[in-house]
C-alpha cells in the first residue's frame, strides 16, 4: 500500500516532466513546436498570465478532487 502511494505520488509530481518527454518520444517535431509556442507564450504574458494559469490550473484539481470524495 505504501510502496503504491509512493509511485501515485511520483507520478503526480513529476506529471509536468514525464508528459512532455513521453511526447517527444512519440513525436519530437510536434512536442518541439508545442513547447516553443507556450514558451513564447509565457514570455509575452509575464508573471500575471502564468500565475492566472496557475491559478485555473489548481482550480480545476481541486475541484476534481472534491468530486472525487
Amino acid at each position: 500500500t505504501q510502496f503504491g502511494a509512493l509511485m501515485a505520488f511520483n507520478a503526480v509530481a513529476f506529471a509536468l516532466i514525464e508528459i512532455p518527454l513521453l511526447c517527444y518520444l512519440v513525436s519530437p517535431d510536434r512536442t518541439r513546436a508545442a513547447l516553443a509556442s507556450l514558451n513564447s507564450w509565457i514570455r509575452a504574458r509575464g508573471r500575471v498570465g502564468v500565475c492566472a494559469l496557475m491559478a485555473v490550473v489548481g482550480g480545476v484539481l481541486l475541484v476534481v478532487g472534491l468530486a472525487g470524495l
